[in-house]
């Protein structure tokens, strides 16, 4: 009986050796090891108990012995899996790190570079503030400002100016957005304007050196939309058409710089802007321009045409004897 036990201890002990050598699951080792067990316990009764007890004990101490190192083979065997897979989880982990880099850093560092306008109690920021505008109908300027707490400073440019010099402004912001800037050019006061600065625009009036006030409205530009603006303007270029007619009971003069090249958007709006100024200006009863905007000689002689019509009609009507001529 205990070359029985003996063979029993010797399977087991191999089942252990399979099992650490990755031959066997852990579930395959469980369901072999019940077997081998199994097979004694099916032993008859009366062998069992002939078995000297010494054998006996000497046998479950090491079926005990061998649970036991079973037991710290499977703990064994999973640090080996980690060992073996360490530089996989390793890598894992910092795969995780290199996305959160990738896509969740950038929106943190996008949020904290938001500008908010500063208030006049944040004196250390400054704020770059570029303008596209015009005073009156047609003084077209540019300004490039830096803002720190309520002082403005930066240089202005006119649309009209040849060269490339710039004005220099000064000036303050309150905090209702009301932005009073001063022209210096020279160091003289060339002229001021007084408005509110709103979140894409800022308009008021302007005063000119002579005392004379005009509005002026002015959109926040960026860099480069400014850049884009300038370069069709420097495209741009207009003709000049005139229409002339003079008798004894009507005078009338009509001449526009109209647009014949530039940006497709600048030209229609411009040629529908001088449309309806022409029309605001000479108000003929019962007539509108319905031919095409791109043909400025019709544009300038219709309107021409149909206010000498007009005047002549009415002082042949109502002049009296000897009457100059409506103009």
């Amino acid at each position: 009986m205990a070359n029985s036990y003996n063979s029993q201890i010797e399977k087991l002990l191999e089942l252990k050796q399979l099992f650490e050598a990755g031959v066997l699951t852990k579930e395959e080792m469980e369901a072999e090891k019940k077997k081998i067990l199994g097979t004694n316990s099916e032993a008859p009764k009366e062998s069992q108990e002939t078995d000297v007890p010494l054998s006996h004990t000497t046998q479950k101490e090491q079926i005990e012995a061998f649970e036991q190192s079973e037991s710290e083979a499977i703990e064994t065997s999973d640090d080996s899996f980690f060992e073996k897979n360490k530089k996989y989880i390793f890598g894992g982990i910092a795969l995780l790190f290199v996305v959160a880099g990738i896509f969740i850093i950038p929106k943190i560092i996008s949020h904290s570079e938001s500008v908010t306008i500063p208030s006049s109690d944040t004196k250390d920021v400054v704020q770059n503030i570029i303008l596209k505008g015009v005073i009156g109908d047609n003084i077209g300027f540019s300004m490039h400002l830096q803002r720190m707490g309520s002082k403005i400073e930066g240089t202005e440019h006119y649309e009209s100016q040849k060269s490339d010099a710039s004005i220099s402004i000064k000036g303050t912001i309150d905090d209702n957005g009301v932005m009073i800037l001063d022209e210096y050019d020279g160091g003289v006061r060339a002229g001021s304007f007084n408005g509110n600065l709103g979140e894409v625009s800022y308009s008021g009036s302007f005063i000119n050196s002579r005392g004379k006030t005009f509005p002026f409205s002015a959109n926040i530009v960026t860099e480069f939309e400014l850049a884009r603006i300038e370069k069709e303007e420097k495209q741009f270029e207009t003709t000049k058409i005139v229409y002339k007619k003079n008798t004894s009971s009507a005078n009338v003069e009509l001449s526009a710089d109209y647009p014949i090249k530039g940006a497709d958007a600048l030209l229609q709006n411009t040629r529908k802007y001088i449309k309806e100024v022409i029309a605001n200006m000479f108000q003929i009863e019962g007539y509108e321009y319905k031919g095409s905007l791109n043909d400025g000689n019709s544009v300038i002689n219709s309107y021409g045409k149909a206010k000498f019509d007009e005047l002549d009609r009415e002082w042949k009507e109502h002049a009296y004897e000897g009457a100059s001529a409506y103009v």
